[in-house]
């Protein structure tokens, strides 16, 4: 068994079994080894161990069928990308562009592209600001390449993620307007007629709106939590105000309940029906406040905060199950996938960049990839196909393994990557850069064309 199979075998017992799992495992089909190593606390350590021990007394075979017994179809997923008799494929450098559209007034001028996913359609919200005090949002139709302008408005700002009601045909947008005086609203745009229509008139930042199964959540940095139903022209169902100011934070619908920041060291749920609060999840003094995009699984709420922790709450007691501190702070947000959470962190002690990988269940680390130390990655992460997306400063799109964290493949932009890699029900991926590039990557194409908005769009 080859060095790099054996570290699969590890990786693959970290990131499916728990601590309780593996000492399970260990009593009951290897006695030896559980009388000689349980008392090892550290899960990567102990798996280890108990590979090596597998391999000196030639019982890797019964190792791997227990571990296929216990967890088939990860088993099969994992180790079908790479045998032991069989050297790994080389990955491809890149995904082939298909398709590249440039936006923006300038060149090298910050542009912000912010994407939003519909079927057969991708919306592309463009802030050329300031260079030119505007804010265009374009349609992408997938099967002719042809842009069109859905709505357009001078000294704004599309700030939160665009948002589309497939039901209603309908698209919300957040626009800042008059921007130094963070004057907000919630515009509705058909997508067909074209026609914007105001919402409601809101004060301060507004947050991503939240889908939720009776209507649309909001948070506006002027103490205002609001959920609107899809009927009635958006009419309130419920909101409330509270005592202290914060920026509109994005919330998680899950289920009937609704997720979202409240002040520094809270996170409330709230009941999507009624408005009314049922938990609060409450982070200690020294953790710091919680920031990016938190995560929430059917069994834990996940929180990243400002002094790098990571902390696990058990949904219905609110209570901490676990809290790691690697000595990072956290820069994307968190995604929970499979039995791992994911994260872009700063390795302060080593002073690089990474992407890390932990065990839902205890917290343990599965895997970390490190990068070069200016390698921001500031994107949420997204999935992909069974590759975790990763949008980086070093101009770079980078797609890792989510297994075991090797990198599968990478693609350059022309600057860095600040928006969240889209992806379309063609299956497509959209990535932009802060040069206003946008393009359409799909595997085994073999050509690319390059065309300026200008040209390129139907007005």
């Amino acid at each position: 068994m080859n060095v790099e199979y054996r570290r699969k075998i590890i990786t693959f017992i970290t990131t499916y079994f728990s601590d309780t799992d593996l000492n399970t495992l260990a009593f009951t089909e290897f006695p030896d080894f559980h009388n000689r190593f349980a008392s090892i606390s550290d899960k990567q350590a102990k798996a280890l161990k108990l590979v090596e021990w597998c391999i000196r007394r030639e019982q890797e075979e019964k190792l791997m069928r227990l571990l296929k017994q216990e967890r088939e179809k990860p088993f099969e997923r994992f180790f079908a990308l790479q045998s032991p008799t069989t050297p790994s494929s080389t990955p491809p450098s890149s995904l082939a562009e298909t398709t590249a559209w440039l936006f923006g007034s300038q060149h090298n001028s910050d542009k912000n592209l912010i994407l939003t996913s519909m079927p057969q359609n991708l919306i592309i919200s463009v802030n050329d600001f300031p260079q030119q005090n505007q804010a265009t949002v374009y349609q992408l139709n997938e099967a002719t390449g042809a842009l069109h302008k859905l709505w357009s408005e001078s000294n704004v700002a599309i700030l939160p993620q665009p948002v589309f009601l497939e039901k209603q045909n309908l698209l919300l947008l957040n626009p800042v307007f008059e921007w130094n005086q963070r004057h907000g609203g919630l515009y509705a745009v058909d997508v067909q007629t074209r026609k914007a229509v105001c919402i409601t008139d809101l004060q301060g930042d507004v947050s991503t709106p939240v889908i939720t199964s009776n209507g649309i959540f909001i948070t506006t940095s002027k103490k205002q939590r609001i959920l609107l139903q899809y009927e009635n022209n958006f009419s309130k169902v419920w909101a409330y105000d509270f005592p202290y100011w914060q920026r509109a934070q994005t919330a998680v619908s899950d289920s009937d309940q609704i997720y979202v920041s409240a002040g520094k060291s809270n996170i409330l749920r709230y009941q999507q029906d009624n408005g009314h609060q049922t938990k609060q999840y409450q982070l200690h003094q020294e953790q710091g406040n919680a920031v990016g995009q938190f995560a929430v699984t059917d069994t834990h709420l996940f929180i990243g905060t400002s002094n790098g922790h990571i902390i696990a709450f058990d949904k219905e007691s609110a209570k901490q199950v676990w809290v790691k501190q690697p000595g990072r702070g956290i820069t994307t947000g968190l995604l929970a996938w499979g039995n791992n959470l994911y994260a872009g962190s700063k390795n302060y002690q080593a002073k690089r960049y990474e992407i890390i990988a932990l065990c839902q269940n205890d917290g343990a680390f599965a895997w970390e990839t490190p990068f070069a130390a200016k390698r921001h990655f500031k994107t949420p992460l997204t999935m992909y196909q069974n590759s975790l997306l990763c949008g980086c400063d070093d101009h770079h799109l980078y797609a890792l393994d989510p297994l075991d964290g090797t990198i599968q493949w990478t693609h350059q932009m022309s600057r860095g990557i600040r928006a969240r890699p889209v992806i379309t029900t063609a299956k497509y991926i959209y990535v932009a850069d802060r040069n206003g590039r946008l393009v359409q990557l799909a595997p085994r194409t073999l050509s690319a064309g390059e065309y300026s908005h200008g040209n390129n769009t139907n007005h």
